[in-house]
Parts: C-alpha cells; structure tokens; sequence
C-alpha cells in the first residue's frame, strides 16, 4: 500500500516534519475531475473534504497530496469567478431562507 507523504509543522518548534499516512482513500479525486463531480462526491458521501490526489507514476504510486476540496471552498471558487456578473444569477440575490 503506498502512503501519502505530508509535510506538518510542529506546535512548540514551528519545524518542518514529514509523515507517511498509510490509508486507501475510498473518497479521492483527481485534478482533472469537475467542481461538480467533486461537489456530488461530497454531498453523496456526507463527509466534509476530498482529496485531490495526483500520482505522476504510471501505476499509481508516491501520490502526492494537492488540495483538501470542500463546500465551502468550491463555493468561494465560484463566487469569485461570478463575483462580476453576479446579477446573471438570480439565486445568488436571495435571501438564503427562501431557497429551498
């Protein structure tokens, strides 16, 4: 099983320290995959983040951890990339107790 090599700061001496997380990510996706894909990923699986994870090897080995994708996060994506046309979308000048 390869591990994911993360790199984490210790709390008292600020240094850098690298960890090997041995785990099959059930819930994973790639680079190449949608906001949307990854939006249902997440609403599908109740859980909060995905990883988006990109190997360069062939056979899938040394992955290399990219981003944590969230809600929230593909939420702020959207609203800044809309941020100025925002009146094209209705929905986003509502109120958020009437949406359904």
């Amino acid at each position: 099983m390869a591990g994911l090599l993360v790199f984490s700061f210790h709390q008292t001496t600020s240094e850098p320290k690298a960890v090997v997380i041995h785990h099959s990510f059930n819930m994973q996706a790639g680079p190449y995959d949608s906001m949307k894909d990854i939006s249902l990923k997440i609403l599908q699986s109740s859980v909060s983040t995905v990883p988006i994870i990109h190997s360069a090897s062939q056979d899938g080995s040394f992955p290399q951890l990219l981003y944590l994708a969230s809600l929230s996060g593909i939420l702020k994506c959207i609203s800044r990339y809309f941020r100025h046309s925002a009146g094209s979308f209705p929905i986003l000048q509502q109120p958020i107790c009437s949406i359904p």
